[in-house]
């Protein structure tokens, strides 16, 4: 049996031999946000995940230096050291704080200190196809999101809870950052995020269709012994 994690992935194997399990968080693991007080966090956004030109990471850090009412932004993840290097040359990176690898308790530290989280990669075709965890994450600990403006991911948007931008363009990023900078903004977004369908996105409705397709080749087993 084969478990696939998209409709696209699914599409390449047997129907009658294959289960869609979509890679949902656990709601609750990375801990849930209070909409009324996001804004009284540090204006600084985060991205936690592998870090790479395709990931829009460099246009992140240019765009840190294009928002004058930011703080800073968080990056987590592994990273290539010579990436690591370009990145420290550029203006913005005065603005970023690299915290390396973080366990689970060190990532729902970072997020919890943010006012929203970074999901700007580019149009590669495994990202257009994929589903993009970290917004689902974000989303589940209450956070706004930044994303970038695929129309594959449209079925994911939760309305006025996502700014949708130009992954390769640092100006579109940076008019994002600077709507979480204003309190107002970041509160309603927080809110919206809070009434979001995140039942929709939890690991607990993937786990049963696991659990159920493996009950089913146990008894398929059970009768062919």
């Amino acid at each position: 049996h084969i478990f696939a994690t998209t409709e696209g992935v699914a599409a390449g194997y047997p129907a009658a031999k294959t289960t869609i399990i979509r890679n949902y968080p656990v709601i609750g693991e990375l801990g849930t946000g209070d909409p009324e007080g996001m804004a009284t966090r540090p204006k600084r956004v985060v991205y936690i995940g592998g870090l790479s030109k395709l990931r829009g990471i460099e246009e992140v850090v240019d765009a840190a230096a294009l928002c004058n009412v930011l703080e800073g932004v968080d990056l987590a993840g592994p990273i290539a050291p010579e990436f690591l290097a370009m990145l420290r040359e550029k203006p913005g990176w005065a603005k970023v704080r690299y915290h390396g690898m973080l366990d689970r308790t060190g990532v729902a530290a970072l997020l919890g200190q943010s006012r929203g989280g970074l999901v700007s990669l580019h149009a590669t075709p495994n990202h257009l196809h994929a589903i993009p965890l970290k917004m689902l994450e974000y989303y589940s600990t209450g956070l706004p999101v930044i994303v970038s403006n695929f129309k594959e991911w449209d079925y994911l948007m939760v309305e006025g809870a996502v700014l949708r931008v130009n992954p390769q363009n640092p100006a579109s990023v940076a008019g994002a950052m600077a709507a979480l900078c204003d309190d107002e903004t970041v509160t309603r977004m927080a809110r919206a995020v809070a009434a979001g369908p995140m039942h929709h996105y939890d690991w607990e409705t993937q786990s049963r269709l696991a659990i159920a397709a493996i009950e089913r080749l146990a008894q398929a087993k059970s009768r062919i012994s």
